[in-house]
């Protein structure tokens, strides 16, 4: 029987106990899933400001609202108990944990799409006896 497995995204450590992620950059609807995050908290960022929060406490509820929605975002898309993984046990991250998170992925994400866009292009140019 002939084997066949296509990339499934880059794998990536999280935390010490050696837990990982997968970044599927290959899946459209991973990325469409990341850009759903963000809007998310856009969104609800936009909410907050014109909310007419009476207090302290009811701002914190609100907040802890709209980031209760983004770590259920956050872990269909990355899988399951990856804000978890990535945050620790029963840490419900703060936005700028977040964005601390994303502009750490950023580097990974776009040192994996630099190394695949050269294997494809070395390997199918036509000059080289690409296929």
């Amino acid at each position: 029987m002939e084997s066949l497995r296509v990339s499934r995204g880059i794998e990536i450590e999280v935390n010490d106990c050696g837990e990982t992620i997968v970044v599927d950059v290959d899946n459209l609807n991973f990325a469409k899933a990341l850009k759903e995050i963000i809007s998310i908290g856009e969104q609800e960022s936009k909410r907050i400001d014109e909310a007419d929060v009476k207090d302290d406490i009811e701002g914190m509820k609100l907040t802890v609202e709209v980031m209760e929605k983004m770590s259920a975002k956050f872990d269909e898309t990355f899988g399951v108990e990856a804000t978890r993984k990535v945050f620790g046990d029963g840490v419900l991250p703060s936005p700028l944990a977040f964005i601390e998170f994303f502009d750490k992925l950023e580097p990974i994400v776009k040192k994996n799409r630099t190394t695949r866009e050269k294997w494809l292009n070395d390997r199918y140019k036509p000059r080289k006896g690409g296929r």
